[in-house]
């Protein structure tokens, strides 16, 4: 008997998000546990990007029981798809069992008969300017590894765009 789960993977960077205009601004007063990850003091306000639309990627992990170890094991790689269709895929999956192995087409063709709709695939996002340089604020949600990562993802960032810069300016004076 073959079984299907779905596997998450990401997109877990803020930037992702704020790339596809996806998140909004919202200002918090810093209590005390706040304060002291945010490096502000305690009743400070201070301002965090929030994802207002939730997107999910990863895989599609497929057991075959009728074999032994890795062998029943196979995998399909999903783009990022909207939350809603991630979880309702999550769901279909679950239920689902077949005695012989489904291709990817097949698979999401059955879960979107089931579903009653076309799953709304990120790639359909248009990337978008953003406003200004504290686009990539993480929410509080996130642990220090994440905060750590943004900062470096950030300094990455504006290093890249700064090389850029310096690039376009030095091609003009030729």
């Amino acid at each position: 008997m073959i079984s299907y789960s779905t596997n998450f993977m990401g997109p877990i960077s803020i930037n992702w998000y704020a790339e596809r205009g996806l998140v909004h601004k919202v200002n918090k007063i810093a209590d005390a546990k706040q304060a002291k990850f945010w490096n502000v003091n305690e009743g400070d306000e201070f301002t965090v990007l929030e994802v207002t639309t939730h997107y999910a990627c990863g895989r599609i992990d497929i057991r075959d029981s009728s074999k032994q170890g890795y062998d029943g094991w196979d995998e399909y790689g999903l783009a990022p798809m909207h939350g809603e269709d991630w979880n309702a895929l999550g769901d279909f999956l679950w239920d689902l069992e077949t005695d012989v192995q489904l291709s990817y087409e097949q698979l999401i063709e059955r879960f979107e008969l089931w579903y009653g709709k076309q799953i709304r695939w990120a790639e359909e996002i248009t990337l978008m300017e953003c406003e200004d340089d504290n686009r990539y604020l993480p929410t509080e949600r996130m642990g220090k590894w994440a905060l750590s990562a943004m900062k470096k993802q950030q300094a990455d960032a504006l290093n890249s765009s700064k090389s850029t810069m310096d690039e376009k300016s030095d091609g003009q004076k030729d």
